[in-house]
């Protein structure tokens, strides 16, 4: 398997690899749709709910700069300012509809970029 090449969502120009220097550029994992949200919105006190919530398929790898910027906002408020070409690097599902803090639509983004990462390395 080549190894695919990603950058960072906010500032193209850094790939994502650990010889950056500085904090700012440290490698992070993102929670793409928010993780206190989730907690919120799936009233989380089961370790099921939780595993959902932090379950590699809402993860993505961001410069710590670029998770801090972003990490407050709702995924259907930043996710469409990001080139769908970063997105897809990452296999984020690029429905819409996917990004909404909803129950449905958050099993329904587990289960397409699940698909997307498992297509990915098969």
């Amino acid at each position: 398997m080549n190894p695919i090449p990603a950058a960072d969502w906010t500032d193209a120009s850094l790939p994502l690899y650990n010889q950056a220097i500085g904090h700012a550029y440290a490698i992070e994992r993102h929670h793409i749709l928010p993780k206190k949200s989730l907690y919120k919105l799936f009233k989380a006190k089961s370790s099921y709910d939780k595993s959902l919530v932090n379950e590699l398929a809402n993860i993505a790898l961001l410069t710590s700069q670029s998770d801090h910027t972003i990490f407050s906002y709702e995924p259907s408020v930043y996710l469409p300012n990001i080139e769908s070409k970063f997105l897809k690097q990452q296999f984020v599902p690029l429905e819409t509809a996917l990004w909404q803090m909803e129950k449905e639509s958050f099993i329904a983004f587990l289960r397409e970029r699940r698909r997307l990462l498992a297509e990915s390395i098969n």
